[in-house]
């Protein structure tokens, strides 16, 4: 099934009855206003909040109106495909058939999907996580690259907080990605030890690209 797919203040919403839900792959739970949602025929019950995260706190975060967030436990009941560029997401129960030899494989903790990423030469294992507008590296090697802007960002739980982003080639899989890497707060940085990941790679590798995510089995096709 086809749903809109919007992409406001740099994040990824669904669209259901006219209510807008993030696309947040990097959650584990899903929460929003109403308790019951339908998605390809499949109903879902969800809570009202997430660790203390409610929906009326996330809008204020992301500066956009939501009914709530769409995590791994509802996303990882479907395959998926991203056509950012044409604003549009598809779910299907079914197992797609894709280009094997492209897909990229995945791990996973807790849901989460882990992706592993080369930097010159070096690799690192990294949460796929499209509710997080920018990326990060938790490596001093980061300071060798130029720094190409300065934002704010926030996470739940500690707020917003300002950071460099800094260009880095990066390859994952045979593609080469020309991306925009921050550095966490150190006080966030606990957040990457549970599944001894060394940063986050954001949504912005999906954006202007159709992106084939298959959850149930571990795998993932950029399609540009």
């Amino acid at each position: 099934m086809i749903y809109p797919l919007h992409t406001i203040s740099n994040h990824f919403f669904l669209e259901e009855s006219e209510h807008l839900f993030l696309i947040d792959t990097g959650a584990p739970c899903s929460f929003g206003i109403e308790s019951d949602l339908e998605l390809v025929g499949q109903e879902f019950n969800l809570p009202d909040s997430f660790m203390g995260l409610t929906t009326g706190q996330l809008s204020e975060y992301i500066s956009a109106d939501c009914c709530g967030l769409l995590g791994a436990d509802v996303l990882g009941k479907f395959d998926i495909i991203f056509h950012q560029p044409a604003g549009k997401m598809t779910l299907t129960s079914e197992i797609m058939q894709g280009t094997e030899e492209e897909v990229i494989f995945l791990e996973d903790c807790l849901g989460i999907p882990i992706i592993k990423v080369n930097i010159d030469r070096a690799e690192y294992r990294m949460y796929l996580d499209t509710g997080a507008q920018f990326s990060y590296l938790q490596n001093d090697s980061l300071v060798e690259y130029p720094v190409v802007d300065t934002v704010e960002d926030f996470f739940p739980g500690y707020g917003t907080f300002e950071i460099d982003l800094h260009e880095v080639t990066t390859s994952i899989g045979d593609k080469s990605y020309d991306l925009k890497l921050g550095k966490l707060p150190d006080n966030l940085v606990a957040i990457l030890s549970l599944a001894g990941v060394q940063g986050i790679i954001g949504n912005e590798i999906f954006m202007r690209r159709t992106t084939n995510y298959y959850p149930r089995r571990g795998k993932i096709l950029f399609r540009d």
